[in-house]
């Protein structure tokens, strides 16, 4: 089992940790790994509960500045008995203190060995190692147990270690040489022990090569319970692996999205849209799954592939985005990040691909927006890895439209070189979350002779390169995958749709395209309080080329019980208002004569206000609105009558949080069947067990395509807090951090915490930032930690979700809490 040690926001969770940090420039002596050793209280008895809610809030990107609040079911955990013992990779030392690893090197493999059980115990140490790989084992192996200032060697086979106490630990480390044929990209695994899979706090059957535990005879240390332990003899193992001069590689993510096409004259005419694209560029600090043999490294200038820019061939980081077919590039319209600069070529992208172009950073100088091929982006700055860049953006205006054409395609791509490495192309094309062209199973792309990614023309072939469904960069397949809108074209109907997108189509066809709203929700809500929600604002254009006036009205929903009675649907159209009101056996009446757009009149912009009564937290609330040719003049939309109908949605909250749990067995005994998965079932872990709380965070609102008015969470920020259970104040709160037990008997909620933070186990799926704090309140910044009060282990967790979530995204956060 690989080492996870070391896992968390800055920190790889892969075995080629060591060449991560001496590849990040950090030269690293004997004193490289400095092990605090926690204190552990006695363990947790059964019966404790231990109570897990998480809050949260997110922006709606339509109205910044207002914090949406987001609050998760509660998981209840139930604490059950306990037993003995864990082997934790802690790092590799490399002892010459350069930034290598070579031929010959001493590097120290590092353990710690923990009494998990509730009774102190010794620990059997063998002096040898399950070696794999080119490296032999130099001299004796050794334990520290005052946290690595001292090293005593094992002599013989063995060593029986004095008494550790419950929760003590005991550091080993394991002195490797690297052999003389060890190659370029090698792997050395050292395993500290003998157990399947490295297996914790398992039954074993004492053995050469095994780390297990000793009992003490009755009464030879403080605490020790007469008797030998009803789990018998425990053992543990665990594997580092390091690989030789592994290599550093810059893992460039771009992304890419279009807006609402704004129709500069005619809406019904396809070929005057302007069209505004969206660049951010992702450099990631964790390889994605899959991928061996690099690690992360920063996104630097390609010195092997210089682009020509104003005659002067330099070395730079490159976007490029091809112009789409059918469309031109707009005057001015370049944006870029700070530290950027907009170059341009004429060059023809069939022909000359970004790197081969000649580039100018005046557009005058290739003729003007009308020979503008591909709009780019140059930096000559390194970009760190875990830095995303956003703000790239430029507009085209479509311009002689083919006929027959429906869509507009484009794909972007980012050229540029690894610090430390910058002969090798790093390369990734936009529309999914793929870094450096990585294939979707952490395969490497498609190489050319010398190593060097294929690098494509960049015209787009939505057929062969695969599209990005929902214009949020989820796309898969190889390589990048296309971005499409589909445009409008002339109606021969009435089209009724979003402001400025009569023609937008929904998730199956015109008649339930959709505009979404989102209205503030209050904190702090009981589960399944209702609310009283403002009213929420809609924008809608009708375009209507009948020649006959159209009526505008709200349609009775097909589920009648999906709007609360009393529910007021307000439209108003050049100055004058009518309201309808909703119940669910009459539908919507009103004592006012519809809303009529005369023929002439097209196409026309209506608003429409909706008013819930009552509503509850995370839920829709559809309302359809109707542009008919109201033949027998009743105000209603009737079979046989044409018209078209949009959809306005109210948002009462638009992303739903779900907390789940599941037990790991980590030291303890074996988890009881059907608690190994995830649920919100109550569970009973004991201690050593590990739980594993599992927050799902998911983007229910409506996803459409061009036209509609979506929901898309942007700064979400979800907490995770231990500490705010108080019997008195906050009874429901949460208790994960804090000991409810007392059974340290000091009287005092924060040592002896029931939980401890399993180092490296915060993980966001989708690459968030998460902050550590420790403390109660949990407001003291803090690394990764483990320990038994507040103040040496991790009481909150705080992640800020970097990317913007999509209507239909999801992702997830987890961590994991030792039972102590």
């Amino acid at each position: 089992m690989e080492s996870t040690q070391y896992a968390g926001k800055h920190r790889a969770k892969h075995p080629y940790l060591i060449k991560i940090l001496l590849l990040g420039g950090m030269g690293i002596g004997p004193l490289f790994l400095a092990v605090t050793l926690p204190v552990f209280a006695q363990q947790t008895p059964a019966g404790t509960p231990i109570e897990n809610r998480a809050t949260g809030s997110f922006e709606d990107p339509q109205n910044p500045g207002i914090p949406i609040q987001v609050e998760s079911n509660t998981v209840t955990i139930t604490v059950a008995e306990v037993a003995g013992i864990t082997v934790q990779a802690t790092g590799i030392t490399d002892d010459d203190g350069d930034d290598r690893i070579d031929v010959g090197d001493l590097l120290y493999f590092q353990y710690e060995v923990t009494n998990v059980g509730n009774d102190p115990t010794r620990f059997r140490i063998p002096n040898s190692a399950n070696i794999t790989g080119p490296g032999t084992l130099t001299g004796n192996v050794e334990i520290s147990t005052d946290g690595g200032q001292t090293w005593i060697q094992v002599t013989g086979t063995e060593l029986i270690t004095e008494s550790v106490p419950a929760g003590g630990s005991i550091l080993v480390r394991v002195p490797i040489t690297v052999s003389s044929d060890a190659g370029v990209g090698s792997e050395i695994a050292v395993q500290l022990g003998n157990t399947p899979g490295d297996e914790q706090n398992v039954s074993q059957d004492p053995g050469v090569g095994d780390v297990y535990t000793v009992d003490n005879s009755n009464g030879a240390a403080p605490g020790e319970v007469d008797g030998p332990p009803v789990n018998g003899t425990r053992g543990a193992s665990a594997t580092q692996r390091v690989t030789v001069q592994a290599v550093p590689l810059a893992l460039a993510a771009l992304y890419k999205t279009h807006g609402t096409p704004v129709e500069v004259n005619n809406p019904s005419d396809p070929s005057d849209d302007v069209i505004t694209y969206q660049l951010a560029l992702d450099v990631r600090a964790e390889l994605p799954p899959g991928v061996t043999g690099f690690v992360p490294g920063d996104l630097a200038p390609n010195e092997r592939f210089p682009i020509s820019v104003d005659g002067n061939l330099v070395n730079r980081i490159l976007i490029s985005d091809a112009m789409p077919v059918g469309t031109q590039f707009v005057l001015d319209s370049a944006v870029p990040p700070p530290g950027w600069q907009v170059v341009f070529t004429a060059d023809d992208p069939n022909s000359a691909n970004p790197l081969q172009a000649t580039w100018r950073t005046d557009v005058a100088a290739v003729g003007g927006v009308a020979n503008v091929r591909r709009v780019g982006f140059i930096s000559e700055t390194t970009i760190a890895r875990g830095t995303q860049v956003s703000g790239f953006e430029f507009k085209v205006v479509t311009r002689n439209i083919a006929p027959g054409t429906t869509a507009i395609a484009n794909i972007a791509q980012v050229f540029g070189g690894t610090a430390g490495n910058p002969d090798r192309l790093v390369y990734d094309e936009s529309g999914d979350q793929n870094p450096s062209n990585l294939n979707d199973d952490g395969t490497l792309p498609v190489l050319d002779a010398d190593g060097n990614p294929v690098v494509s023309s960049g015209v787009v072939n939505p057929p062969t390169d695969g599209v990005d469904p929902n214009n949020n960069n989820t796309g898969v397949g190889p390589g990048g995958e296309a971005n499409v809108l589909t445009l409008p074209f002339a109606p021969t109907t009435i089209q009724n749709g979003p402001t400025d997108s009569p023609g937008a189509v929904g998730p199956t066809d015109d008649d339930n395209d959709f505009s979404n709203v989102v209205v503030p929700v209050p904190p702090n809500l009981p589960p399944g309080e209702a609310i009283t929600p403002p009213p929420a604002n809609f924008g809608n254009t009708v375009v209507n080329p009948t020649g006959q006036p159209v009526t505008i009205a709200p349609v009775n929903p097909s589920d009648r019980n999906s709007l609360p009675p009393g529910t007021i649907v307000t439209i108003t159209y050049g100055g004058e208002t009518v309201t309808h009101v909703y119940d669910p056996v009459t539908g919507f009446t009103t004592s006012d004569p519809p809303i009529i757009i005369p023929a002439e009149v097209s196409p026309a912009d209506y608003q429409v206000q909706i008013r819930l009564p009552s509503g509850e937290v995370n839920t829709e609330y559809s309302v359809p609105i109707a542009a008919f040719i109201d033949t027998n003049s009743n105000g209603t939309l009737d079979e046989g009558e044409q018209g078209n109908i949009t959809l306005n949605q109210v948002y009462t909250g638009f992303i739903k949080t779900t907390k789940e749990s599941r037990v790991l067995k980590g030291t303890g005994p074996d988890v009881l069947p059907g608690q190994e998965t995830f649920s919100t079932e109550v569970k009973t872990p004991s201690p050593g067990n590990i739980i594993e709380y599992r927050l799902t965070y998911n983007n229910f609102s409506t996803a459409g395509g061009p036209g509609n008015v979506t929901l898309t969470a942007s700064n979400l920020v979800i907490t995770e807090d231990g500490t705010t259970y108080d019997p008195v104040t906050n009874p429901g709160g949460n208790n994960w951090a804090l000991d409810t037990d007392n059974l340290d008997e000091d009287n005092n909620p924060t040592t002896g915490i029931d939980t401890s933070h399993v180092v490296g186990s915060a993980v966001d799926s989708t690459g968030g930032e998460i902050q550590l704090f420790r403390g109660r309140p949990g407001t003291t910044s803090t690394g990764e930690q483990s320990g038994t009060t507040v103040e040496t282990d991790v009481t909150r967790y705080v992640i800020r979700v970097t990317q913007e979530v999509a209507p239909g995204a999801s992702g997830t956060f987890t961590f994991r809490r030792r039972v102590n």
